[in-house]
């Protein structure tokens, strides 16, 4: 098994180091974000999305952290110490990030609060089996970060089809965030062995975790490329009405 694995990932060593490349293009955005600071702030990355982001960050931290190294650790250059080095890193900027969110008053806290308890039960009752029956809790906290993750991302497009305006930083949140979530998606899609869309029967706990979290996956791939989309139109849109004015 494992020469296959080394076979169909030469330059990465495994599958697992598509998650880990995430971590690290969710780093350089969070890092980005922090920069810029204020700037930042006036962008559809903050608000809801940068909460439920958290969110999703603090249950694969979790995960990590509770979880012996023979499951859920990733493999390959990207894994071990250094994946989990980053997922930690990374939920604490977002926590700082989220913080700023307490600006936005009660309607954006009661929103996430909303996702979360549609978003829960969701993932607790489609899981894997990856751990053992004694720490399912592992694969709820796996279900839970990626559905979170797809919430984040329906937020992020309503946010950005109400936006008006952007700057440096909103250009390359609509860069990296489709980037990001698809190596997830590609990974939860190819990483098992059967084609799309087909459960592992060993590998299920309870549900349709295979299709849930695989068209989650989807699904935050479009809708980060279809806020871009609806960012550089607007972008293109606002350029050619300033032409008309200096005319």
């Amino acid at each position: 098994l494992w020469a296959e694995i080394r076979g169909e990932w030469p330059v990465l060593s495994t599958a697992d180091s598509l998650l880990g490349l995430a971590a690290v293009l969710r780093i350089v955005l969070l890092l980005s974000a922090e920069l810029r600071g204020e700037e930042a702030t006036a962008t559809p990355f903050l608000a809801e999305p940068v909460v439920l982001m958290f969110l999703a960050a603090a249950a694969r931290a979790s995960m990590l952290i509770l979880s012996p190294k023979d499951v859920y650790h990733l493999d390959g250059p990207l894994g071990g110490n250094v994946n989990i080095a980053f997922e930690v890193a990374a939920t604490l900027l977002l926590a700082h990030l989220a913080l700023r969110t307490l600006r936005h008053g009660s309607a954006c806290l009661a929103a996430v609060a909303a996702a979360v308890l549609l978003l829960l039960p969701v993932g607790l009752c489609n899981r894997l089996a990856i751990a053992d029956t004694a720490d399912a809790h592992l694969d709820a906290l796996f279900s839970l970060s990626h559905l979170l993750e797809l919430g984040a991302a329906v937020a992020f497009a309503v946010r950005t089809l109400l936006a008006t305006g952007g700057g440096a930083f909103t250009a390359l949140a609509c860069f990296l965030l489709p980037l990001q979530q698809l190596l997830p998606a590609y990974f939860l899609l190819t990483a098992w062995g059967k084609p799309p869309l087909q459960e592992v029967p060993e590998l299920v706990a309870a549900g349709r975790p295979f299709e849930v979290l695989q068209l989650a996956g989807l699904a935050q791939v479009g809708l980060y490329v279809v806020a871009s989309a609806m960012r550089i139109a607007v972008t293109l849109e606002e350029k050619v009405a300033d032409s008309y004015i200096a005319i």
